[in-house]
């Protein structure tokens, strides 16, 4: 259940945040269906965030994701996890954990952008149902199915230019940028949700996405008032301008890092980073 999950991810992302060597090698020391702790936490937490709500939660949970993915620690760079896209009736290639928490980032970030724009707008259920009816007139569908309208005609806003790696195969870089981050593209298991969903019915891939139309309630955090007491961690940002900044200061000190994961990213993420006002 959603509830439960995000439960779990609600305690090991405080964990993870205080403690951060200690409970990564912990979560290693036991395994739960075979597969080693470490890897059911991820691939559960990168399979339902999307599904997640509350400010608190979301906050704190996407916090413990860049710091997961600005460690660069082998634990997890060379854990593989569940695929870009998984699905119950396709086949979801496994890769490194970086580059899923990437993806997950990048696709976050953009339901922020566009929630905002919603919310800025909204006024009345008309004037909310005709803005979204525009925003889907206007945006091209992507190859997963979603909506991007940031990505459209906002190459100017981009300081720095990420074309050096929008076309690249796969096949002949592969060895090159493994190199250049250090840890090994192993060769991933293949298999649809059915893999860590066993019997699960109540998932439909659509489901599993971030979702602009998602509007939640004017004040999400009122939904958590018992979490209020949990103040030892700072979660009061804004999280679209919380991830803008961490992308900027990423990729200032680490640029050849963030942009050789890019490059084995779908083309979508790629695209959806370009379209992000950040590098000013």
């Amino acid at each position: 259940m959603p509830s439960v999950v995000q439960s779990m991810v609600l305690v090991y992302s405080r964990l993870i945040l205080l403690y951060p060597e200690d409970i990564l090698e912990f979560l290693n020391t036991f395994t739960v269906e075979n597969r080693v702790g470490l890897k059911v936490l991820i691939d559960k937490w990168l399979l339902h965030q999307p599904l997640f709500k509350g400010k608190y939660f979301k906050n704190l949970s996407m916090k413990a994701l860049t710091l997961l993915f600005s460690m660069k620690k082998p634990i997890i760079e060379l854990l593989m996890v569940i695929g870009y896209d998984p699905s119950h009736s396709n086949a979801s290639i496994e890769i490194n954990a970086p580059l899923k928490i990437l993806s997950v980032l990048i696709r976050c970030l953009n339901n922020e952008i566009l929630q905002e724009k919603i919310k800025n707008n909204k006024t009345n259920l008309e004037e909310l149902g005709d803005m979204k009816n525009d925003i889907e007139d206007d945006m091209p569908i992507d190859d997963y199915g979603n909506d991007n309208q940031e990505s459209v005609n906002n190459d100017e806003k981009l300081e720095v230019t990420l074309d050096e790696f929008t076309n690249l195969k796969d096949d002949e870089t592969t060895k090159e940028i493994n190199s250049k981050l250090n840890f090994i593209n192993k060769e991933g298991k293949a298999g649809g949700l059915g893999n860590i969903e066993a019997g699960s019915e109540i998932y439909l891939s659509e489901m599993l996405v971030f979702d602009y139309n998602d509007v939640d309630a004017e004040d999400e955090e009122n939904v958590e008032e018992d979490l209020q007491y949990l103040t030892d961690l700072d979660t009061s940002f804004n999280l679209k301008e919380f991830l803008l900044q961490f992308f900027n200061d990423f990729y200032t000190h680490n640029k050849e890092y963030i942009v050789e994961c890019l490059k084995m990213l779908p083309r979508k993420d790629q695209e959806l980073f370009k379209s992000f006002e950040i590098f000013k």
